[in-house]
């Protein structure tokens, strides 16, 4: 009686094995599927925070330089030109810098806008020297990136 059972249902059997098998298979490839595409958006979006920060520290050492550059400026329209300039690059870029690099900033602009050249003190001046020098500073210790290797093999003949 067994053996005819399984004559009429084993054909049934190993097809039910058989459509469970390639389900699993299907359902393990949507899953390896998945993973994968997670890790390429991941990825994708790692890479454009890092180009977007990399831009953002860049922008904020070219603030450095016009800091340095209008500090011995008199003319209030020009200075408050540069406070404008100021508070719509920081609305643009502060999200993307390091914390260190936001608290030197703000340092920095705080001290300048603060300072009077036309009063011509030099403590005051040697102070938002130094503090232009050491927001400079920590703005590349930030984004600091590994230096770039070339294989020089590359360009022998």
């Amino acid at each position: 009686m067994y053996n005819v059972i399984l004559t009429l249902f084993g054909g049934a059997i190993a097809a039910a094995i058989g459509m469970v098998g390639a389900i699993m298979g299907a359902m393990i490839g949507a899953f390896v599927q998945y993973l994968v595409m997670r890790h390429q958006i991941r990825t994708k979006y790692s890479l454009a925070a890092i180009e977007r920060r990399l831009n953002n520290h860049q922008s904020a050492y070219d603030l450095c330089y016009e800091f340095s550059s209008n500090m011995h400026e008199q003319d209030h329209i020009k200075r408050g030109e540069v406070n404008d300039y100021f508070e719509k690059w920081w609305v643009t870029h502060c999200i993307f810098l390091g914390l260190n690099s936001r608290v030197e900033i703000n340092k920095l602009a705080n001290m300048y806008f603060k300072y009077d050249p036309q009063q011509h003190n030099t403590n005051d001046m040697k102070k938002l020297s130094e503090q232009i020098k050491q927001t400079a500073k920590c703005i590349l210790d930030e984004v600091q990136l590994p230096p770039v290797k070339l294989d020089l093999k590359l360009f022998e003949k």
